[in-house]
């Protein structure tokens, strides 16, 4: 079953409300209108998921793939709600093995939602290593560069350093090299999209168009760890 306006109505009111009471009196419909259809859809991205990269976790389970939809209650900061709005599926190698890795991921909100490949924070020597491969003008970067040029919807994101690093390099190089993490992302409004059971074919498309764009994140890891 795919996801429906019901889904979008469960996650506003759930938030609103902020109360673990009415969210366990209501917990069947969090299953049914947000679990089940999350968990469909990471069983059906899971043959293209396991193409681009047969490390990569796809078990349809909280923490293992798929987002709690509650915040970690130590993390809670003042005025801010509990319970989220917002759910998600993450693709990623084993975190008890690899740490700060690249991933796929697909997610929705009563505003919008999106999916893509990128890093939920890139650490510095990661960075680095992708910016040696930039400068090198690495193949592997150049074809992720390519892809993401021509996957369309995708956009480049990341925060970027106030002042370019890399003043002589061209502006589409500094596009890449000035900034502090990278994610190629594709964002839409289409909520017909959102509810209908297409939505997977949409993803997975863009998961291989963009596949380009995870290997040069994956060979930026093993340069870091000196295996490139």
């Amino acid at each position: 079953m795919p996801f429906s306006p019901e889904t979008i109505a469960f996650l506003i009111e759930n938030r609103m409300r902020n109360d673990r009471t009415w969210y366990h009196e209501n917990k069947p419909t969090y299953q049914r209108v947000v679990f089940q259809p999350m968990c469909e859809l990471v069983e059906r991205l899971e043959p293209t998921v396991l193409k681009i990269d047969p490390m990569l976790v796809t078990v349809p389970k909280i923490d293992a793939t798929i987002s709690r939809i509650y915040r970690d209650a130590r993390r809670v900061r003042p005025g801010e709600a509990f319970y989220r709005e917002n759910v998600w599926c993450v693709f990623r190698r084993d975190k008890r093995l690899y740490h700060g890795v690249p991933a796929l991921y697909f997610e929705f909100s009563p505003e919008e939602w999106s999916f893509g490949c990128g890093y939920y924070e890139a650490g510095s020597e990661t960075m680095l290593a992708a910016r040696e491969l930039i400068l090198q003008r690495d193949r592997t970067f150049l074809a992720a560069k390519r892809a993401l040029a021509k996957a369309e919807g995708f956009v480049l994101e990341g925060d970027r350093f106030r002042r370019t690093r890399h003043p002589d390099e061209p502006e589409e190089m500094r596009d890449w090299l000035d900034r502090k993490t990278f994610s190629a992302v594709y964002t839409s409004r289409d909520f017909d999209l959102l509810y209908s059971d297409e939505l997977w074919r949409t993803i997975a498309d863009g998961y291989e168009a963009i596949a380009p764009v995870y290997a040069f994140f994956q060979k930026a890891e093993a340069r870091k760890n000196g295996l490139a």
